[in-house]
């Protein structure tokens, strides 16, 4: 992948509200560390080279395509619900030339519920898709068995953001990443049992209902 491509795409994103304002360096950065964990997960877990990685929310592709680029193995689905930000990441793999990822523009309460989506990935990454419980109820059910998701946290310590008996009521364990030795803090979730037909719940009803 080539970095200087990656890193005005990311300039023209920032440009036009897509991306937050810290700097590009910092946020592709921030993506490595992403690249890192999964590719820890593949090696620990010996999972399939052409392993499924899906990038929850993902904006203008941070980390996705970033991880798409790096991990050119995996195949990668970044996922948002707004037409603009996904017609960005069209335009980015494009020009990044990567025939391992592609953009679907739908709410993630479809995608879960999808058959072509359903238990079809290895691997969920969520860098600031919303609160602790809309994404674990969200990324639950995209995930096989064994699976896992990759969350970024805060720089605040904020132990009481997850609820152990419901990410356990999901399918997923608790956290198995000491977010003490990480910057930027991330928490690592295993996929160890069914995620309960009903989950996700219809389309809004998380961030309006949460579980916890």
């Amino acid at each position: 992948m080539d970095v200087s491509i990656l890193e005005a795409l990311f300039h023209d994103a920032q440009s036009i509200g897509l991306i937050g304002p810290a700097p590009v360096q910092t946020q592709i950065s921030h993506s490595m560390r992403f690249c890192a964990l999964v590719e820890e997960r593949l090696k620990l877990s010996h999972l399939a080279s052409k392993a499924r990685l899906a990038d929850l929310g993902s904006g203008a592709g941070i980390p996705g395509l970033v991880v798409a680029g790096m991990l050119p193995s995996l195949e990668v689905v970044l996922i948002d619900s707004m037409e603009k930000r996904s017609k960005f990441q069209q335009h980015a793999i494009q020009a990044l030339g990567l025939d391992n990822c592609r953009s679907v523009n739908a709410r993630a309460e479809d995608v879960g519920r999808s058959r072509e989506f359903r238990t079809s990935f290895d691997l969920v990454t969520s860098r600031s898709f919303g609160k602790p419980a809309i994404v674990v109820e969200c990324a639950a059910p995209l995930l096989r068995i064994p699976g896992y998701l990759i969350v970024s946290e805060p720089p605040e310590e904020r132990s009481s953001r997850w609820s152990d008996s419901v990410i356990r009521r999901l399918g997923l364990s608790s956290s198995i990443t000491p977010n003490s030795s990480l910057s930027p803090r991330m928490n690592v979730f295993e996929k160890i049992s069914d995620t309960p037909a009903e989950f996700p719940r219809k389309v809004g009803i998380p961030a309006k209902r949460p579980l916890f």
